[in-house]
């Protein structure tokens, strides 16, 4: 059995136009915020919101948001799969400790922020993809290891990691 929403209960849902209208801005920022380039949150972009359009009828009314981003995370899962098989990214080595704080305040901060960017974009697509789940959409380790397909082990090592290197990078040359 599907999780269909019936006739009655349809009248109450946004409709396909107004569901890209209101999110799209939304949609393609955490696209972009994923992939770290404008050619790839596009695609992204795009094939969310082709599969918005195909299931807008299993939508079952709660949470647009949390649906958009599921498909949105589905997508760049997929994505990033497909490039992995044509280029197989190193295996992850041990989990390194956790650092205190994270890097989505720092996006509050005008002057770091320029910088915080930059370094996001250095990481790789795992990796950031992961920090922004985390410190931006404020997801729990369990969540973006549901969303990414992955253990949550394996969520805590990229998030240490991609903490280091942001941590590296921010700080510069000593």
């Amino acid at each position: 059995m599907t999780n269909v929403v019936s006739p009655k209960d349809s009248e109450n849902l946004p409709t396909f136009d107004e569901i890209y209208q209101e999110q799209a801005g939304y949609v393609y920022n955490l696209a972009l915020r994923m992939t770290g380039n404008p050619a790839d949150a596009d695609d992204v972009y795009q094939e969310v919101f082709i599969r918005v359009h195909r299931f807008l009828g299993t939508y079952r009314g709660d949470g647009l948001k949390t649906w958009l981003r599921r498909i949105t995370s589905n997508v760049f899962c997929t994505q990033i799969k497909k490039k992995q098989r044509e280029t197989p990214e190193e295996e992850v080595g041990t989990e390194l400790p956790t650092i205190e704080g994270e890097p989505g305040a720092l996006l509050e901060d005008r002057e770091l922020g320029e910088k915080l960017t930059v370094a996001l974009d250095s990481l790789g697509t795992v990796m950031r993809a992961a920090m922004i789940l985390r410190g931006v959409e404020g997801l729990s380790y369990q969540e973006i290891a549901d969303l990414l397909e992955i253990p949550v082990g394996t969520v805590r090592s990229r998030l240490s990691r991609a903490r280091l290197q942001l941590l590296s990078q921010l700080e510069g040359p000593r």
